[in-house]
C-alpha cells in the first residue's frame, strides 16, 4: 500500500501536510465551478504498491481527500516505474479512501 501524506507534525490534532490539505480543500471549492474538471493525481515512484491510501495517521486529510471525491474531484493514483532513466506510467492504483475504520 502506498501512504500519503507521511511526515512529522507539530501538534497530534494537525495535519501531516497542511499545505496538501489546502491544495484538496481548494480543489474541491474548484470543481464546483461550471465547465470545470479537477484531478488530485498521486504519483507512487514504486513498482511493489497495488493500493493507494490517505494515510490513517492524518485523519484531518483522509477524510478531505474522501470528500473531494464525493464532490466531484477525481482522484488519480498511477504508479511509475523507472526504465533506462525514462518514468514509465502504470495503470492507475487500486483505492482505498473510507473504509469501516473510519469515523466520517
Amino acid at each position: 500500500i502506498a501512504y500519503f501524506p507521511d511526515g512529522y507534525r507539530k501538534a497530534a490534532n494537525d495535519p501531516i501536510s497542511p499545505r496538501a490539505l489546502k491544495h484538496v480543500n481548494h480543489l474541491r471549492r474548484l470543481c464546483t465551478e461550471e465547465n470545470t474538471v479537477c484531478a488530485l493525481v498521486f504519483v507512487v515512484q514504486r513498482s511493489d504498491c497495488h493500493i493507494f491510501q490517505p494515510t490513517k495517521n492524518d485523519p484531518i486529510y483522509r477524510k478531505a481527500v474522501y470528500e473531494a471525491k464525493e464532490a466531484g474531484v477525481r482522484i488519480l493514483p498511477h504508479s511509475v516505474t523507472w526504465e533506462d532513466g525514462e518514468a514509465v506510467w502504470k495503470a492507475r492504483m487500486d483505492m482505498n479512501l473510507k473504509d469501516a475504520s473510519d469515523m466520517f
